[in-house]
């Protein structure tokens, strides 16, 4: 327990620390902090979670030498940082600078990614809820512009999201921070600490819901029971969501449930089942629904949000 009290203290503060100009927040999940190895070059000293606001020490990037045990990379460059009273470095492909905590966000709800500012340059792309983000400029329009940790390619990348898709609240970004942790951890209980610190942190709706479910999936626990589902007429409906965006079919009713496969906007599917008691998405209210997608190679079935089905 005092080592989960020492780490929340430890965000809180970072998130503090963020009020001065000229700070820089992680973006990747377990990035690395360096220190120096010799005047040119650094060694691995520290991981850190995503989310972690750290004080810039320097205007400027800089090249350093990166040593690791097979292999040291030249001219690697570095932001110059300082975290809980040391300074270190850290890659600027896994981080991004900013001017101040509210630079820093969470997606809240799975995000379409976008060219431009602009919904004509919609991208067959998205980042999932949970990822942490910089913002370019405050999120006060209906598009911004972010900066994020490209995990399929290992790099840093700049594209526009709907800000109606972000949360900058403190307490969103520690609920976020302390779930990365908790997944690390095989200590079961400390874990469970870590966890219940996390669901009490979320400041919206859309990251409690997110953090509740990631919760739910580490624990194998499930959103409903068997009493809670019931047969239905099977009827012809197809996917739709109002921007376009993919659905995820689950194992289970709930968004606990295992994610098995993602359906596109306007996939054919035929449902059979749902659940008697509702839950409320994006300001939707719905069942769940047990469908199957015909069309689909595999012809995937599982359990989908109603509020994203249109019925035939």
């Amino acid at each position: 327990m005092k080592k989960l009290i020492a780490y929340i203290a430890a965000i809180a503060f970072a998130i503090a620390a963020a009020s001065a100009a000229g700070n820089v927040v992680v973006l990747r999940s377990s990035a690395s902090l360096y220190e120096p190895k010799d005047a040119t070059t650094v060694k691995w000293a520290a991981d850190i979670t995503a989310g972690t606001v750290l004080d810039k020490r320097d205007a400027d990037i800089v090249s350093k030498n990166l040593y690791t045990r097979d292999k040291t990379w030249e001219d690697v460059k570095f932001y110059a940082v300082r975290y809980n009273g040391k300074d270190y470095f850290i890659q600027i492909r896994d981080s991004a600078a900013i001017a101040g905590a509210n630079r820093a966000a969470v997606v809240a709800d799975d995000a379409v990614l976008f060219t431009k500012a602009h919904p004509a340059t919609f991208r067959n792309a998205w980042l999932h809820t949970g990822t942490i983000v910089a913002l370019e400029e405050d999120p006060d329009r209906i598009f911004t512009e972010i900066t994020f940790f490209d995990t399929d390619d290992g790099v840093r990348r700049t594209r526009n999201v709907l800000t109606s898709k972000l949360s900058n609240a403190a307490g969103d970004i520690k609920a976020v921070q302390l779930l990365e942790k908790a997944r690390s951890m095989k200590d079961e209980g400390l874990q469970k600490d870590f966890l219940d610190s996390a669901s009490k942190a979320a400041d919206t709706e859309a990251v409690s819901m997110y953090v509740k479910t990631e919760v739910n999936n580490l624990l194998g626990l499930s959103d409903y029971s068997e009493m809670d589902i019931e047969q239905i007429s099977e009827f012809g409906a197809s996917i739709y969501t109002a921007d376009g965006a993919k659905v995820n079919l689950r194992s289970t009713p709930g968004t606990a449930g295992e994610k098995v496969a993602q359906l596109e906007n306007g996939t054919a599917v035929i449902a059979s089942m749902q659940t008697s008691q509702t839950e409320t998405i994006e300001g939707i209210t719905a069942s769940w629904v047990y469908v199957i997608a015909p069309d689909v190679e595999g012809q995937p079935e599982g359990w989908v949000f109603g509020g994203y089905l249109s019925e035939k």
